[in-house]
């Protein structure tokens, strides 16, 4: 006696059902998104309307950081692999489906040191410009220290023109020579996710020197017997003595 099993009908991708595509927010890695951390319909492929399907799947992982596409912080493109082991009749064909998985964060850095004073004080003689220096340091839920980006702008004077502009990656400072007069520092500090955090703050750079005071050598005076109450009698001995009586001058470098 002779029995064969046979499929009734072919097996093909339309018995497959794919996984959809995932977007997760403010999640920063990609460790709880393996497909058994997953909910149908996102986790793996489902065979459904055949009876003599064993199916072989398997999946790897393509995965892009910082991938600046809709402020996604990282995607994954995920591709799998079904292969039925029962179509026996015929060469072995291997259907594959991309599956896109995304991690969006809205979070911008947040600004955790170098808010500028908003009077910088130079001590120097040079009266028209000053040396100065600021540090910003931010912090990020998904972007490391060292990958965030610093962008300053500085409007001296503050008329609205931008005179100077500085950048740098993972570094927030600011050292130059400006010049005296009140102005307005700009920055923006973004993530690798496409959020900038922008702000703003007056500085003016004045010199903060106090002048130089000169007193008269040699200036001598003698007491005076003082009656403070009209009896008569000397109460006690005093002078009055004029501050310009001491005043030698004064000098300031500016």
């Amino acid at each position: 006696q002779h029995i064969e099993v046979i499929q009734p009908v072919a097996f093909s991708e339309a018995n497959i059902r794919w996984p959809l595509d995932l977007t997760v927010s403010d999640l920063c890695d990609t460790a709880h998104l393996e497909p058994d951390d997953l909910e149908d319909p996102y986790d793996r492929p489902y065979i459904s309307g055949h009876p003599c399907a064993k199916a072989g799947i398997s999946h790897s992982d393509e995965v892009f950081r910082f991938a600046q596409d809709n402020n996604a912080c990282f995607k994954i493109l995920r591709t799998w692999s079904v292969l039925n082991w029962c179509d026996t009749a015929r060469a072995l064909v291997i259907y594959k489906h991309v599956q896109i998985i995304k991690s969006i964060n809205t979070v911008k850095p947040a600004l955790v040191e170098g808010l500028p004073d908003s009077i910088w004080c130079d001590y120097g003689t040079d009266c028209k410009r000053a040396s100065v220096s600021f540090h910003f340091r931010a912090e990020d839920q998904c972007t490391p220290d060292e990958l965030l980006s610093y962008f300053f702008r500085v409007d001296f004077n503050n008329d609205g023109s931008i005179d100077r502009s500085y950048s740098d990656i993972g570094k927030g400072d600011v050292s130059d020579t400006w010049i005296y007069g009140n102005h307005r520092l700009y920055w923006s500090i973004g993530d690798q996710c496409g959020n900038v955090l922008e702000g703003s703050a007056p500085i003016s750079v004045r010199n903060c020197a106090p002048p130089l005071i000169y007193c008269r050598n040699g200036v001598s005076t003698s007491l005076q017997a003082m009656d403070l109450n009209g009896d008569g009698t000397t109460d006690t001995c005093m002078v009055v003595i004029w501050a310009s009586d001491m005043d030698g001058g004064s000098s300031h470098p500016c």
